[in-house]
This record gives structure tokens, C-alpha cells and sequence, in this order.
């Protein structure tokens, strides 16, 4: 039977940011998606970074709302928060490799890239959905 790969369960519409923009703009873009990260885009669409939710609201100044309040501070952008090595993962890999490489160095996502260019995102969530499947599609086992 054939291994079951990333490309078979990877989130494929990737919203992404820009480097340039402001920590509270990647926040109301994420809340906005019911997402936690986005991965950070150069200006000629390559990976360069990722921003989760909770760098994003760490980053935020003391005081302000993520909805346009702003405080006595600047708001930093997303090139000062974001984390600027970025693990990711080819679209052939086998789902259990995925997850442990996501495992290994406690990441909740892996950008897919495959020639450069970033085609998809796996997340916890999609291996936590596909993992369901498998699981409700076993027989279950005849009691004796």
C-alpha cells in the first residue's frame, strides 16, 4: 500500500505576509483565517520567514488593541517578529516524516515547497484531521 504523502493532506490556498507590514495587520490577517502562522513572503514571492499568533500578540505594545487602537509605541513590523529560519518540507514526503520532523523541532507547521515556491502548508491540524480519518476508517476489532 502507498505511503500517504504531504501533498495528499497539505493545506493548498497558503495565505502569507508580507515582511513589511505591521504585527497588528499579520494578528487581524490570521484571526480574520481562524489560522496561528503565516509564513513571511519576499517581495519576489520566496520564503523568508514564518509569524505566529502568539509572536505576533507578544510583539504588540503594552496597551494597544489588535484591531487599529494604537498606544504611545510604534507597532513593530513583521520583519522584526518573525522567526527567520523556517523548516519546511517537499510535497513527496511521507505524512509520518512531516510529523516527525514537526516533532523533532517543535514547529506547528511546515511550509510545502517544491522548486522554490511555497505550494502548500501542513499543519498540526492537518495531520490531527487526517489521522481522524484513518482512524475512523480501521474495522474496529470483533469483541470475543
Amino acid at each position: 500500500m502507498p505511503q500517504t504523502t504531504v501533498r495528499e493532506i497539505m493545506t493548498k490556498d497558503v495565505i502569507s505576509i508580507s515582511r513589511d507590514l505591521k504585527v497588528d495587520i499579520a494578528i487581524e490577517t490570521m484571526r480574520a483565517n481562524n489560522i496561528r502562522r503565516l509564513p513571511v513572503m519576499s517581495s519576489t514571492d520566496r520564503l523568508i520567514g514564518i509569524i505566529t499568533i502568539d509572536q505576533a500578540m507578544l510583539a504588540m505594545p503594552k496597551g494597544s488593541s489588535f484591531y487599529a487602537e494604537r498606544s504611545d509605541e510604534e507597532v513593530p513590523t513583521v520583519n522584526d517578529t518573525m522567526t527567520d529560519y523556517v523548516y519546511t518540507i517537499e510535497p513527496e514526503v511521507p505524512v509520518g516524516m512531516a510529523a516527525r520532523k514537526m516533532v523533532d523541532h517543535t514547529v506547528g507547521a511546515l511550509p510545502v515547497v517544491e522548486n522554490g515556491a511555497v505550494i502548500g502548508i501542513v499543519t498540526e491540524s492537518d495531520l490531527f484531521r487526517y489521522l481522524a480519518a484513518q482512524m475512523e476508517a480501521e474495522p474496529e476489532s470483533a469483541a470475543d
